[in-house]
């Protein structure tokens, strides 16, 4: 069987997830992906990182404050031949077919302040025909997307990142076991519910403890 040919498109220089790495390194049977040769994760320099995430950040303030509806949309300009273009936490503006995964709503306009005019112009990119897939990683995600674009059912189907588990002994006693909440995005990631589970469990048993690595959120 001939190969399937999938372009992966990043919103990005570099994707925020290491999702699309493990993607690459285990492909599903008979795909081949374009696009790979820099792909190496996300970074994992200290100061690289919160100087892409600074850039990131002002960015994102410039969009939120401009009028212009800038959406979270971009063109795969290459003379590689493919069959499908996978949008990484984005979407794409080309006339060929394309499908998205996305972590949450707000990737859709750029993880700034919606509008109704930012919701009109993605739901009529979501609604073309070249959209074939939407992949929201969660069933939390896909609720919020329907409650907007309810006529977008038949195209959302709920993809769980694949992540391959780690073979890493644990330096803690047996009896120990640790609860970690890892996630830059507080809320967005599920902080909250993370954070309410470690609080039950810690003190419903004593040998669990937890380790919650996030953004400072003081109410918390």
């Amino acid at each position: 069987m001939k190969k399937m040919k999938i372009y992966l498109k990043y919103p990005w220089k570099v994707p925020d997830s290491p999702y699309y790495k493990y993607l690459i390194d285990n492909p599903p049977k008979n795909v081949e992906y374009l696009n790979i040769k820099k792909q190496k994760g996300v970074i994992t320099n200290t100061r690289k990182f919160r100087a892409s995430d600074n850039l990131k950040n002002a960015i994102k303030k410039f969009l939120t404050k401009i009028p212009i509806p800038i959406p979270n949309a971009h063109l795969v300009r290459t003379d590689e031949e493919y069959d499908l273009i996978h949008c990484a936490h984005c979407l794409s503006l080309n006339k060929k077919n394309w499908i998205t995964d996305i972590e949450f709503l707000d990737q859709f306009w750029g993880s700034v302040k919606v509008t109704p005019l930012r919701e009109k112009i993605v739901g009529k990119i979501l609604s073309s025909v070249y959209c074939k897939k939407i992949m929201p990683w969660t069933n939390k995600t896909k609720i919020e997307i329907l409650k907007i674009y309810p006529h977008l059912k038949n195209k959302l189907e709920v993809v769980y990142p694949a992540i391959p588990l780690p073979k890493i002994k644990s330096k803690l006693k047996k009896h120990k076991i640790t609860l970690s909440f890892i996630g830059r995005y507080f809320y967005a990631k599920g902080g909250l519910h993370a954070v309410e589970v470690i609080d039950r469990l810690t003190k419903k048993y004593n040998n669990v403890e937890g380790v919650v690595v996030s953004e400072p959120v003081e109410e918390v």
